[in-house]
């Protein structure tokens, strides 16, 4: 089961189809050229991206995923890490990341 973050990190390609692109991937729909970014369940990550189309993996129709940044193209990803870095960095003053993540906001299934 997907989980969006109320203040979802979106790229500039990704916001023009944002609603369709949430949807279909709900729906189980392979979408190409779409990324995910989610906190990272390594003690040693702040964050994981991955293709979209890993959603369609088993594994993952068992687990839950929160999703936090959304992306079209692996670059357009990157740029939303890290600005999601930096804002936490501006806002903290440190880089407890996860901890603003979740201060921040809440995970909803769209």
């Amino acid at each position: 089961m997907l989980f969006w973050y109320d203040a979802l990190y979106v790229g500039e390609e990704a916001k023009k189809q944002q609603k369709k692109t949430m949807r279909d991937l709900e729906n189980g729909k392979f979408v190409p050229g779409v990324y995910l970014i989610s906190p990272s369940k390594m003690q040693d990550s702040l964050m994981d991206i991955y293709p979209a189309y890993t959603l369609l993996q088993p594994y993952y129709k068992k687990h839950d995923v929160e999703i936090i940044g959304l992306a079209i193209g692996y670059e357009e990803a990157l740029t939303q890490m890290q600005k999601m870095l930096m804002e936490c960095y501006e806002n903290t003053g440190g880089m407890d990341f996860l901890r603003w993540v979740y201060d921040q906001g809440s995970f909803q299934r769209s």
